[in-house]
């Protein structure tokens, strides 16, 4: 924005800053739309806190921590990767019809890596009804009914 708008810095920081001032505003919305609506994978404001809530939800009280941070530090490898792979891309344009054939070029990859990733996620919506895993089933109740029934089918 600087180099070829020939924005100020302090234009430049107003100009990006609406977006990052988004994310709490439909992180609140997408933990209410969340109750009803799965809202994953929709941007930061929707899909952060959802991933972040359904990473650890299967896992004990003792090791969610470490699953957040797991998540976490594939969040921000998959963020430096996107990032380095957007500057080399983009490169060094000068001018405006550089900038924009680096923009179309830039755009054009992320809208595959963003097709390649849907097709990825295909199938990795929870399943309702699940069984639950071992360590949240209530103790065995001797000759009684069994209420958490482990199965590998």
């Amino acid at each position: 924005m600087q180099q070829v708008w020939g924005y100020s810095a302090l234009q430049t920081g107003l100009a990006v800053a609406p977006g990052p001032l988004m994310v709490p505003v439909f992180a609140a919305v997408a933990q209410r739309l969340s109750r009803t609506v799965p809202v994953g994978r929709i941007g930061d404001g929707l899909g952060l806190p959802t991933i972040l809530s359904s990473a650890t939800d299967d896992l004990p009280a003792d090791r969610a921590a470490t699953g957040s941070a797991v998540v976490n530090v594939g969040r921000q490898v998959g963020s430096v990767l996107g990032i380095s792979m957007l500057v080399v891309l983009l490169g060094s344009p000068v001018g405006f019809h550089a900038a924009h054939t680096a923009f179309e070029r830039v755009w054009w990859a992320t809208a595959l890596v963003a097709a390649l990733a849907g097709v990825a996620t295909i199938g990795l919506t929870p399943q309702t009804g699940r069984i639950p895993p071992p360590w949240q089933c209530p103790p065995p109740i001797p000759e009684g009914p069994k209420l958490c029934v482990l199965s590998t089918t």
